[in-house]
């Protein structure tokens, strides 16, 4: 079925010396508890980060997640933060709870003369190579004729936010200081992990802009369940129609798609889109 795009909904929460507070919610917008749990029931539902402080995520919505799907969705964003973007928040210094076991230094892989197993060498942040390993998606089923296949198909990029030639420089630094044949990046990858956060972020991003009541949501529970296989129904790659800002740190734009009779609300997500990592649509529900 033929989709149109509609009136755009556009929102750049990107500017770093910003913080948007959004009207409590008053219920949890996973699950629809209206208490933070049964053994603190007096207690405010907790505060949702849309994206992940330890992304230095500053958009906040109030009274948003109970303990249990605060629980759930934690998992995920610490390993995203950790495995994904750990040497790019330790040269950037984002925020970090525990800012004195930020690590100092992380590995790299060294190939000596006369020797096929490489040794874990561990470098300075400073001096690492940095980069991130992403995913490159197809577009989700959602949008997609073909049918539903047990594969989805994706291959990992990896990018250097300072530039291959930076990072190649460094290499060869570091192998010519070590006296190594070459080195070789260690990236860190949490694909479903990364599939989960995505639908986190559209969805509460939803919510804080539109409202519960003004759509039906498509991920809550897919989120709840950590169900990242089905959730490439919803989840997958840009068709970048939609004109994205490469400016900013983290890029997110709201609009609708009319298929047919019905309206669907869908996020475009890029994290650290200033680095040219890649846009990841999100259908997040169906417009009431």
């Amino acid at each position: 079925m033929k989709s149109s795009y509609e009136d755009l909904i556009v929102f750049n929460p990107n500017e770093r010396d910003l913080r948007w507070r959004y009207a409590p919610v008053g219920q949890c917008i996973y699950c629809g508890a209206r208490s933070y749990s049964q053994s603190q029931p007096d207690r405010r539902l907790g505060l949702e980060h849309i994206i992940p402080e330890s992304l230095d995520g500053r958009y906040l919505l109030p009274e948003a997640s109970c303990a249990k799907c605060e629980g759930i969705t934690s998992s995920f964003e610490q390993k995203v933060a950790k495995r994904v973007f750990g040497p790019l928040r330790a040269h950037f210094n984002l925020p970090s709870k525990r800012p004195r076991e930020r690590p100092s230094t992380f590995p790299v892989s060294a190939y000596f003369e006369g020797a096929e197993i490489p040794v874990s060498v561990e470098v300075p942040v400073a001096q690492h190579p940095l980069s991130i390993a992403l995913v490159k998606m197809a577009r989700p089923y959602f949008f997609r004729k073909k049918k539903w296949d047990e594969a989805w198909e994706r291959r990992l990029i990896v990018i250097y936010p300072g530039g291959m030639a930076v990072a190649n420089a460094r290499m060869n630094e570091i192998a010519k200081r070590l006296g190594a044949r070459r080195i070789e990046i260690r990236c860190g990858v949490a694909f479903q992990e990364l599939v989960l956060l995505l639908a986190k972020i559209g969805h509460s991003m939803a919510c804080a802009m539109l409202g519960l009541n003004a759509f039906y949501p498509f991920l809550p529970e897919l989120i709840i369940r950590k169900d990242s296989d089905y959730l490439r129904m919803f989840v997958g790659g840009c068709s970048e129609i939609i004109t994205h800002d490469r400016d900013s740190m983290h890029d997110i734009i709201l609009y609708r798609v009319k298929r047919g009779k019905n309206i669907f609300l869908v996020a475009d997500i890029s994290l650290f889109s200033n680095l040219n990592a890649p846009y990841y649509s999100v259908v997040v529900g169906r417009m009431y």
